[in-house]
């Protein structure tokens, strides 16, 4: 039988994989710190994530930046799901007072791009910044495609 390793070597392998994930662990720390309730972390590849967070009334979307965390919803509605890119722009599905609607946040402004009388829910959002969801007409759902 050959072996493919001198002896002892798979236990060093062993011993710095071990060591490599509890240093891993050092790295872990809180980014709120408050009562309320956060869900749907999402991150993306330069590092900045948004999750949907109750602010004492009802679910708003918050961004953070490097140490920078950035409330980008302020309303009196619910705002869900939010979804962000590697540009950092974020969508998400919210109430408008009407119906559902889905929200763009190109890093300065917040955009209605649905703004219809369907109700539109699950967006997603590509590296270019095209955004697809699916809004219900009254008889089924169909696809929309909001291109900026």
């Amino acid at each position: 039988m050959k072996r493919l390793f001198p002896s002892g070597t798979a236990v060093a392998i062993a011993l710095t994989a071990a060591s490599v994930v509890s240093s891993q662990t050092n790295f872990v720390s809180g980014i709120t710190n408050n009562s309320y309730d956060k869900a749907v972390p999402l991150v993306n590849a330069g590092g900045k994530f948004v999750w949907n967070g109750f602010d004492g009334h009802d679910y708003e979307i918050y961004l953070i930046d490097g140490s920078t965390i950035t409330q980008i919803t302020d309303n009196d509605y619910n705002d869900y799901d939010p979804l962000i890119n590697a540009e950092g722009k974020v969508v998400w599905w919210g109430f408008d007072g009407h119906d559902t609607e889905i929200f763009l946040y190109d890093g300065k402004t917040v955009i209605n791009i649905s703004n219809n009388d369907y109700n539109d829910y699950t967006p997603a959002i590509n590296a270019e910044g095209k955004v697809v969801w699916r809004g219900f007409n009254g008889r089924d759902y169909e696809i929309f495609l909001y291109d900026g």
